[in-house]
């Protein structure tokens, strides 16, 4: 007798199921860093094979993605508009790393260390405003941009100089309002990491658009899942039925670090299927591709970009654990657009469609993690709407194997 439940088409007939892999090759984490172990994933896309179940459930695996990626790529933390004014401020703890993100008098916004020189006692906590930067354990001060201005009974120390105490510098810079920062003194600026997105997305303006809302969920699954999910439209007409249907795609050349997938389109993908709302017009300096439909781009390591007609949203994802990570969504629209009178009553349509998508995604990634953990888990072929994960999955090998061969697969 079949029987069947609810996630895909499980069913538990022998008949149905290919003979299992043999079990030492596949989960086996002697010599992750092998070459040899990613033979399979380093061939061509539909020829290969997903990456080993160790790669999402190994402390080791991780561990070398925080050193090895994050710790040495552009990190995005949050839109200039978070800090309009000199003085605003936030910040953010990147792997137990303290950073202040604020806006110096002169309108420029920097990064420093969130790390008294004198004792390493944290500064600040959260976000707001304030006209110097004042350790709470001893009173030394310091000014927007991080000079030390005053450190009470140090006058008579010998060799003591302010100059050289402000707090430690962090690489920080911005596009489209957008800011980064990257902990790795030697990487390349951001332009280079960027490559020719700036040029392709100009006439989306993005640095005058306006955040208008935020979300934030802790997930139970590894941060790599949830990058694929957001690079193909294979799982759409069955995750997202209702909300999104099956979507058309196809991936854009690129140069720099980051992936695009482009999906012609003459309407918002930003509201339902079905959604009787006309939405908000159309983005004015649109011309080219972007007039024409709808960009889902990848900025390695983790940042989604979704750039429509008339709206922009990001998911960003940062992982906490193997199996647990931070995902982070804000949404976006031409300020012109949100100074309209009615903008809130039509914003509720996109914010349906925004909430039921995430929802539906965070759902299915976290029960993907889940089926990963499982012993009798082998990786599967990629399928045809998979190219870009098969190029995520060989860009994360690049940063982490210890050496590159032969094998690296041809991704373009």
């Amino acid at each position: 007798m079949r029987t069947s439940q609810r996630i895909g088409a499980v069913t538990s007939d022998p008949a149905s199921r290919s003979a299992p892999p043999a079990r030492a090759e596949t989960t086996s984490t002697a010599g992750m860093f092998s070459p040899d172990r990613y033979r399979a994933v380093r061939r061509k896309y539909l020829e290969a094979e997903r990456l080993p179940a160790w790669c999402y459930t190994a402390q080791q695996f991780f561990d070398r993605e925080v050193d090895r990626i994050f710790k040495k790529n552009w990190i995005f933390v949050g839109r200039e508009e978070q800090i309009p004014l000199p003085g605003d401020y936030f910040t953010i703890n990147l792997f137990g790393e303290g950073i202040i993100v604020v806006r110096a008098d002169d309108g420029t916004i920097s990064a420093h260390a969130n790390s008294c020189r004198h004792a390493g006692t944290r500064l600040l906590e959260g976000a707001g405003h304030c006209s110097h930067i004042i350790c709470p354990f001893h009173g030394w001060t310091y000014s927007l941009n991080g000079q030390l201005l005053g450190a009470p009974r140090t006058r008579d120390l010998p060799d003591f100089a302010k100059q050289q105490n402000g707090l430690w510098p962090i690489r920080i810079d911005q596009y489209g309002g957008f800011i980064f920062v990257n902990l790795w003194p030697d990487a390349p600026p951001l332009a280079a990491h960027l490559g020719n997105l700036p040029e392709l997305f100009a006439s989306y303006d993005l640095e005058n658009m306006v955040c208008v809302r935020r979300a934030d969920y802790e997930l139970a699954c590894n941060w790599k899942l949830y990058v694929s999910v957001d690079m193909e439209s294979y799982h759409a007409p069955y995750v997202h039925p209702h909300s999104i249907g099956k979507q058309v795609v196809s991936r854009q050349p690129t140069q720099g670090n980051w992936e695009t997938i482009y999906m012609e389109s003459n309407r918002t993908i930003a509201m339902v299927q079905g959604d009787s709302c006309a939405g908000f017009p159309h983005i004015k300096s649109l011309a080219g591709k972007p007039a024409a439909g709808t960009y889902f781009s990848m900025i390695y390591p983790s940042l989604l970009l979704i750039t429509t007609l008339d709206a922009m949203w990001w998911i960003h994802k940062l992982p906490k654990a193997t199996d647990r990570t931070s995902v982070q969504a804000g949404f976006c629209f031409p300020r012109a657009t949100v100074a309209q009178p009615d903008f809130d009553d039509i914003a509720a349509h996109y914010h349906r469609r925004w909430n039921q998508v995430i929802d539906e995604d965070n759902r299915i990634i976290e029960a993907q993690q889940a089926g990963i953990r499982s012993s009798s888990y082998h990786p599967g072929r990629y399928a045809d709407p998979e190219e870009v994960c098969h190029a995520v999955d060989n860009w994360i090998l690049d940063q982490l194997v210890d050496e590159r061969d032969d094998l690296v697969a041809t991704t373009r």
